[in-house]
């Protein structure tokens, strides 16, 4: 159920026979309304194919009666007043879930028939106008995206700002290369981390194997993400949160959506000894280790105060060694070559995220340039990113205005002032009683049909099938 539409791209199937064990009820079928009831509830979906499928419990089947418009009742299902109701009654604590009971209570205003259909026309005159701009702001979108990759990619390929070895020749100069830097941070490695892991604890870094990483521009070498930090990596906290916690702690959303507010915290009842290493400091950089496929390994860079917040377990810390510029390791570890290794590295057993170890990011091949081509590159990369970032955010506003419009225009129709009522219609409250006087003789029946034998339906678990139509 993606964008009001059902969705068959990434379905699983289960046998025929399974399927024809099915009663009427549990088998979707076109007019019906889907709505989903666990997790991502409150969505309403028109059933608007003739294909048989069945769904999983996480999604509920209403079957209108046959004197109401299935597209009035899915469209109201959408509305903003319902989708309180239902988070009103939903429960849980992982997923929240609407029971079938609370949706049977559910209230949607009835408008007369007639009317109703001239309220389903000019609702989807409106969201078809709707919809082609929201397809356009996802075109600008994606082209972002696109853009936004394709600076990080130049800018970690040498390609985004002249290089230092050039820049030196046509000033009749030497430079530094970065196999010199990467000695020096070598060495700084190593005094820091025999300080704290003690005599004989510090591990050397294993080099990466360069024979099938891309050449790399005159100044530059690789090195592993390990050799280039001022301490270990470090995952964080696993505190959940709790009524009354003190603690401050980033939620995942802080790094996918890039932004380190108060809104992406939660408070956590942690002892302190267990979080003096967790605090955030400034230029720390956060990898995610678990999420959705297309999310997992995900980086954002920390510019904010000291001690604003704690990280979470699902985490990883990166803190770059001196001579490593932050920003420059963020653009590393958010280049589409990296965002690819994690990908390729995630796993995840059935039914769990995906999920990079520390192993992962630690080996990960870094191309390290000479520290002033760093700072120049990051100059050029935050003007251009910083560009991207202002459109992004006007997309998401266009995005967010429509969402809002939407929501206006089911207002508005359920208030009765999108279409025209016509004073000659037969008025709702007949409609009902039709609806009740069917409704009860359907019940009658099913009560009869339960007084018969019926046949056994075995197992109710999903059998898997070969996938195919």
């Amino acid at each position: 159920m993606r964008g009001g539409r059902i969705d068959f791209s990434e379905t699983r199937f289960v046998s025929e026979s399974y399927f024809d064990l099915l009663g009427e009820p549990r088998r979707p079928s076109r007019g019906d309304v889907l709505y989903s009831v666990t997790g991502s509830f409150g969505i309403p979906v028109l059933v608007s194919t003739e294909q048989s499928f069945c769904v999983q419990r996480h999604i509920a089947i209403l079957k209108p009666a046959s004197q109401m418009l299935s597209g009035y009742l899915a469209r109201a299902l959408g509305t903003a007043a319902v989708f309180r109701q239902a988070s009103n009654v939903a429960t849980g604590t992982a997923q929240k879930t609407v029971g079938l009971k609370h949706l049977r209570k559910f209230t949607v205003p009835v408008a007369p028939l007639p009317e109703q259909h001239r309220i389903v026309e000019a609702i989807e005159s409106y969201f078809s106008r709707l919809d082609e701009a929201v397809a356009t702001l996802e075109r600008v979108q994606r082209n972002l995206n696109r853009y936004q990759a394709s600076v990080l990619k130049a800018a970690v390929e040498g390609r985004l700002v002249p290089t230092e070895a050039e820049v030196a020749r046509a000033e009749r100069r030497d430079y530094e290369p970065a196999s010199v830097l990467l000695k020096r941070i070598l060495h700084e490695r190593r005094r820091r981390w025999h300080e704290a892991l003690g005599p004989g604890k510090c591990q050397e870094p294993v080099a990466p194997d360069a024979t099938e990483l891309p050449e790399l521009p005159e100044g530059w070498c690789w090195a592993s993400v390990d050799a280039l930090l001022r301490e270990p990596l470090r995952n964080g906290h696993s505190a959940r949160k709790a009524v009354g916690g003190h603690v401050r702690t980033l939620t995942l959303s802080a790094v996918t959506e890039r932004d380190f507010s108060e809104a992406n915290t939660k408070l956590t009842a942690a002892d302190g000894r267990q979080i003096r290493d967790l605090w955030l400091e400034p230029g720390d950089i956060f990898v995610e280790r678990s999420n959705t496929p297309a999310l997992v390994g995900a980086a954002a860079l920390y510019r904010g105060p000291r001690r604003f917040a704690i990280f979470p377990d699902l985490l990883i810390r990166v803190r770059p060694a001196k001579g490593m510029l932050p920003l420059y390791m963020e653009a590393v570890l958010r280049s589409p070559r990296v965002r690819t290794v994690f990908r390729q590295a995630a796993q995840g057993i059935a039914g769990s995220m995906p999920k990079i170890s520390q192993e992962t990011v630690g080996g990960l091949a870094v191309p390290l340039p000479p520290i002033i081509e760093q700072t120049r590159i990051v100059a050029e990369l935050e003007r251009r990113l910083s560009v991207a970032d202002e459109a992004e955010a006007s997309v998401t506003m266009g995005q967010t205005r429509g969402a809002r419009l939407r929501q206006s225009i089911l207002k508005w129709a359920f208030e009765g002032k999108l279409a025209y009522q016509d004073p000659n219609d037969e008025p709702a409250s007949a409609l009902l009683e039709r609806i009740r006087s069917q409704t009860s003789a359907s019940h009658q029946s099913a009560s009869d049909a339960d007084e018969r034998p019926r046949r056994r339906h075995g197992s109710r678990s999903f059998v898997r099938a070969e996938k195919k139509p």
